[in-house]
C-alpha cells in the first residue's frame, strides 16, 4: 500500500503533505518524518484510545478493503492529484 502511495505522490506533494500533517500534529516536518521512519508514529496510532481520530486511522490501516475503498474514492484521487501538482 505504501509503495503505491509513494508512486502516486511527487516529492513536492509528499513534502506538502508532510508539512500540513506536521502543522496539525504540532511538530516540525523533520520530527514527523523521523517518527514515520522509526515506526514511532505507527505505534502511537495503533495504541490510540478508542473513539479518537488516531484510533479511526488505526482501524483504517487494519482494514485492506476500507483502504482500497478510500484510495478509489474520487475525492481521494483529487487530493492526490492536487498534492502531485503542488496546489
Amino acid at each position: 500500500m505504501q509503495n503505491n502511495l509513494n508512486k502516486n505522490l511527487s516529492q513536492s506533494g509528499a513534502d506538502q503533505l508532510l508539512n500540513t500533517a506536521a502543522k496539525k500534529l504540532g511538530c516540525t516536518p523533520e520530527q514527523l518524518k523521523a517518527q514515520l521512519q522509526s515506526g514511532e508514529l505507527e505505534k502511537k496510532i495503533r495504541s490510540a484510545p478508542k473513539g479518537s481520530q488516531m484510533a479511526g486511522i488505526a482501524a483504517l490501516m487494519n482494514d485492506p478493503a476500507a483502504m482500497r475503498k478510500l484510495m478509489s474514492d474520487p475525492q481521494t484521487a483529487e487530493l492526490i492529484r492536487k498534492l502531485r501538482n503542488g496546489r
